[in-house]
């Protein structure tokens, strides 16, 4: 009766895996039932010991209650490193119209990641406690709820990297249409293919025009693309060595090589470098 309970429940969070399969909280709570259901009983031991380990360690422990004020810390450092931006940073000299509404706009969204969090400031406090006390029920289970965590309240980082990584995207395909012009190319979508193509003066001396407005404004565009990818790397890699120890506490799915640390490192500073979206 009991074993036919535990496949029933994997069962049914196996129907509404689509919804949750971003989720690493979903994906150890299954990893933990399947260890049940297989009475693989030293798996479970050894994840509650750790678990009840780092419980102990961080009962007395004062970052619940400062949780919250790193928060709000951590936006005011995010705001200061726009408004460095907007300035002369680096001594680089970037084109200045641009610069300020680069700068404004992103300014714009940390008061909306305010509001976001103040909205949100009980469900902080209730994440911070559940990290303390989920890990009763494994370290596996807590280091999940950590990982979820990074992944809610560093939301506006990922925006700002998706943002900045979108119009890099569109200075560098600007920049490469406009460079097939002068050489007398054009790509052809049907085809897939570049293919020749005749220009007159007036499309070669608008092409010339548009290219030396993307030229300029390419280094302000790339340095805040450097910027915002960095702080993504930084997130992503800290995210990748809890996944990689969920992993490794889970036992039976940590064979698959695609989630491994130095692979998923990997994989993401490939995409930083060549301007894909991570």
């Amino acid at each position: 009766m009991i074993k036919d309970g535990y496949i029933n429940i994997v069962n049914e969070l196996r129907k509404i895996n689509f919804l949750f399969k971003r989720i690493l909280l979903y994906d150890a709570v299954c990893a933990k039932l399947d260890q049940i259901y297989n009475k693989r009983w030293s798996y479970l031991l050894i994840d509650f010991l750790v678990g009840l380990s780092l419980f102990l360690m961080m009962r007395n422990a004062t970052f619940v209650n400062r949780f919250a004020e790193n928060c709000e810390i951590y936006i005011m450092l995010i705001q200061r490193l726009i408004e460095w931006l907007m300035g002369a940073p680096g001594g680089l000299k970037l084109n200045k119209p641009l610069n300020t509404a680069l700068g404004s706009f992103f300014i714009y969204h940390i008061t909306l990641w305010r509001r976001y969090l103040y909205i949100l400031r009980p469900l902080i406090h209730f994440t911070a406690l559940s990290f303390n006390y989920a890990s009763l029920f494994g370290i596996s289970i807590s280091l999940a709820v950590l990982y979820d965590s990074i992944s809610l309240f560093t939301v506006h980082v990922f925006c700002f990297y998706v943002y900045a990584g979108r119009f890099y995207q569109l200075q560098l395909n600007g920049l490469i249409s406009l460079g097939r012009l002068f050489r007398g190319k054009k790509y052809n979508p049907l085809r897939n293919r570049v293919d020749s193509c005749c220009f007159d003066k007036e499309q070669l001396l608008l092409g010339t025009v548009a290219f030396t407005i993307f030229f300029f404004l390419l280094p302000t565009i790339f340095t805040y693309y450097v910027v915002f990818s960095s702080l993504r790397f930084i997130v992503f890699v800290v995210q990748s060595v809890l996944l990689s120890i969920v992993r490794q506490f889970q036992f039976n799915r940590c064979n698959d090589e695609e989630s491994g640390l130095m692979w998923s490192v990997f994989k993401a500073l490939k995409c930083v470098l060549f301007g894909t979206l991570l």
